[in-house]
């Protein structure tokens, strides 16, 4: 390796072009379109990775501009069909080659106008960017045949442990281009990489840093790219069983205080943003009902208050307070029950304009509601009859 020549290295460099060049062509179909499947993604990333190490190791490797153009995007490409067919290490180690490459690139072709330079900063940022999303979102296979149930968690483990690192070593990178960047369209790749910072914070189950994130991005200007990075967060926090719940409740009331700042409010993500908060509550508040009445009652004057609501949602809201007293009844707890049945009530009386025809589910409720009451009513009367009837007879 030391000892190589420039022109031996520019050799090396032309035969393994050549040969994914000739790979790709041995792939194609009678239409000319190419589809490598997993077995042959997963040989060319290990030669990539091979390169990659020795283009790190030997800096007159891959100075041909062409050539680290025709790299740049192989790999870029075969990424994006290892990420579409879901072999998510592939697509990881892909476009990390992407981006290593398109960096030697940029050195090398010194004479590349600005424009086409531009355009390969943002392929190495969105590489870089595919990367982390590939570790943090995809599902990663592992050879645990044979192994026993501690082994594999214990092999789960330290896969995790392993993507977080490399997730937290692409993001180091991915940072320095972006804020380095001039470019306008980088701004876009800056709000995915902070809702991927975030599923890196998730997956460390650092709920300080998870909090920090969602504190900077609480919005000064409400119809600013904030607002919608930060639902982006709150939502993926729902999906994510490593996200603090707690942290999630608070993503989702800083964007229903962003949304009553609106000019022009945005009812329908208000009122999708509030069923959020409830769906996120309920895993919070399992055997607490009070705090779920609170929030079923937020929406109700959320409507009163601004004079529309999306029908969805506003069905949503009713069908599962409805669902709420069932349950209670059916667990003979009939003080909760008549709770959700009078929410419900009222919020059929509520959202009367934006439901429709609602009079027959509405006389259900209401007969509900006086049964529940007058036997809670009687339970009344009996108990204190019965502790009457104690006291005259001590």
């Amino acid at each position: 390796d030391d000892s190589c020549s420039v022109e031996m290295h520019e050799q090396e460099s032309f035969i393994f072009c050549s040969y994914l060049n000739h790979l790709q062509a041995s792939k194609a179909n009678e239409k000319g379109v190419v589809k490598f499947d997993k077995s042959t993604m997963t040989s060319v990333v290990e030669m990539f990775q091979a390169f990659a190490a020795r283009i790190n190791k030997q800096s007159s490797l891959l100075n041909d501009e062409d050539q680290a153009k025709f790299l740049a995007d192989y790999s870029w490409n075969i990424g994006l069909d290892a990420y579409s067919i879901g072999y998510a290490e592939g697509a990881y180690q892909f476009m990390f080659v992407c981006a290593l490459i398109v960096k030697k690139l940029l050195k090398a072709a010194m004479l590349m106008e600005a424009e086409r330079r531009d355009d390969y900063t943002y392929r190495q940022a969105s590489a870089l960017l595919l990367a982390i999303a590939s570790l943090t979102s995809g599902e990663h296979a592992s050879d645990s045949q044979g192994l026993s149930q501690n082994d594999r968690e214990d092999a789960r483990k330290a896969r995790d442990a392993q993507n977080i690192t490399r997730s937290k070593q692409a993001m180091a990178q991915l940072r320095g281009i972006l804020d380095a960047a001039v470019d306008g369209r980088m701004e876009e790749l800056k709000n995915i990489a902070l809702v991927l910072e975030y599923e890196i914070a998730c997956a460390e189950k650092n709920v300080a840093l998870q909090r920090k994130i969602i504190d900077g991005l609480v919005p000064k200007d409400t119809n600013g790219s904030s607002v919608t990075t930060l639902l982006l967060i709150a939502d993926r926090g729902c999906q994510l069983r490593s996200a603090d719940v707690k942290t999630v409740v608070h993503a989702y009331e800083e964007l229903i205080s962003a949304y009553k700042k609106q000019a022009v409010p945005d009812f329908r993500y208000m009122s999708r943003v509030m069923r959020k908060r409830i769906e996120v509550g309920s895993r919070i508040h399992r055997s607490d009902d009070a705090p779920l009445l609170a929030l079923y009652a937020e929406a109700e004057k959320l409507y009163m208050e601004y004079g529309n609501y999306s029908a969805v949602e506003a069905q949503w809201l009713v069908a599962t307070s409805f669902n709420r007293a069932v349950r209670h009844e059916r667990s003979m707890r009939p003080a909760q029950a008549l709770s959700w049945l009078e929410q419900t009530n009222s919020l059929l009386c509520a959202l009367d304009g934006v439901l429709p025809n609602t009079s027959g589910f509405r006389t259900l409720v209401l007969d509900n509601i006086a049964m529940l009451s007058a036997e809670r009513d009687t339970a009344v009367a009996v108990g204190e009859n019965t502790q009457a009837d104690g006291i005259s007879t001590a």
